[in-house]
């Protein structure tokens, strides 16, 4: 009479965990050095005084209270003689990673998470932009904590549009990549929208930037891949329809702005 056992399932997760980290070490150690070099946002310490304290914070005060009470903060009376604040692009009313983070954290922990959420955000959109172009695993590793611990971001890190903003640009450049690559109208959509909701950060500095880049950048490399003059044409005009849509888009914020 013989006893048969089941195999032990260690060793089999172990193979799933090993080839898992093998595939994603470069990314997750990516991410870990961005959460290791923001760790006074990690704690929720951030930037003290200028315009984090005069400005962004009483904002996303008002943002806060305004979501709690299911309305949009159409004006405000405490600034000044009153402020049209869905008007205000800074306050970023219709930003939708706000109204999670506002809507269910007070106005300092919430404006510290959202910072860090988005050093991330940036970090993993370099990363994918630079794999997109054919880039190794830790050469995206490299090109990501490069970007997000620059020195332009360290000099602006008291500036929440640009750090916000900046996120979204190494993901609409990737996108971009795919839509010179192949055309399809379904990546200029998806453009559409990253260019919108990067709109809606509000200050448009880099918002005007990633634009001018999204269409030099997938212009050239349109031509580089070879297609057709016609083809080549019908692309660069899909580019800039997905630029114009996206205004449409964030028509909401930049209208009243």
């Amino acid at each position: 009479m013989s006893i048969s056992s089941a195999p032990s399932p260690l060793p089999q997760f172990s193979d799933r965990l090993g080839a898992f980290l093998d595939r994603h070490a470069a990314i997750l150690v990516t991410v870990l050095i961005i959460l290791a070099a923001q760790w006074r946002l990690v704690i929720g310490q951030g930037v003290v005084g200028g315009d984090p304290d005069r400005m962004y914070i009483p904002f996303k005060a008002e943002l806060h209270r305004a979501y709690a009470a299911g309305r949009l903060p159409h004006w405000s009376p405490h600034f000044g003689l009153g402020v049209p604040l869905l008007a205000e692009s800074h306050i970023a009313a219709l930003y939708p990673p706000n109204w999670l983070m506002f809507r269910w954290c007070d106005a300092v922990p919430g404006y510290h998470t959202n910072l860090l959420v988005h050093y991330v955000f940036m970090a993993v959109g370099t990363f994918v932009y630079v794999r997109t172009l054919g880039g190794s695993r830790w050469g995206a590793a490299l090109a990501a904590v490069s970007f997000g611990l620059c020195g332009f971001l360290a000099i602006h890190a008291s500036h929440e549009p640009f750090t916000l903003a900046l996120a979204w640009m190494p993901w609409a450049l990737a996108i971009t990549e795919r839509f010179a690559r192949g055309g399809s109208w379904l990546w200029a959509i998806a453009l559409a929208v990253v260019l919108a909701v990067q709109l809606l950060v509000g200050h448009f500095q880099m918002q005007f930037f990633t634009i001018g880049l999204v269409i030099i950048v997938g212009g050239w490399r349109i031509v580089q891949q070879g297609a057709s003059r016609t083809a080549a044409l019908a692309r660069v005009l899909g580019l800039c329809v997905a630029a114009a849509l996206a205004g449409g888009l964030a028509a909401p914020q930049l209208l009243p702005t």
